[in-house]
């Protein structure tokens, strides 16, 4: 993910605060609440995250795996539109 935001730092964030303090990972653009397990409670995650970006500029995702599965990322269709805009624009320069 790193290569995604060159120049920028990503790291964890402080897992024993409260939730709105920082997110799970610290990266431009997002606030990412990360879950993993057997059964990961994605949109529990998301709200997570929703709530605690609150007034912030970022966009709320949630980062979920199963056991031996994928990484699985959650945002609004609403977020993505707008990235994908911004990538299209960037994209016909």
């Amino acid at each position: 993910m790193a290569q995604a935001f060159k120049g920028e730092s990503i790291r964890r964030g402080w897992q024993a605060r409260a939730g709105d303090d920082e997110p799970d990972v610290i990266m431009p653009w997002f606030w990412c609440e990360v879950k993993r397990g057997k059964a990961p409670r994605i949109m529990a995650a998301f709200r997570q995250s929703d709530e605690a970006c609150g007034e912030r500029k970022l966009i709320p995702i949630a980062c979920t795996k199963e056991d031996r599965g994928e990484w699985m990322v959650t945002l609004r269709l609403s977020d993505l539109a707008e990235l994908v805009g911004q990538l299209w624009e960037l994209m016909r320069r």
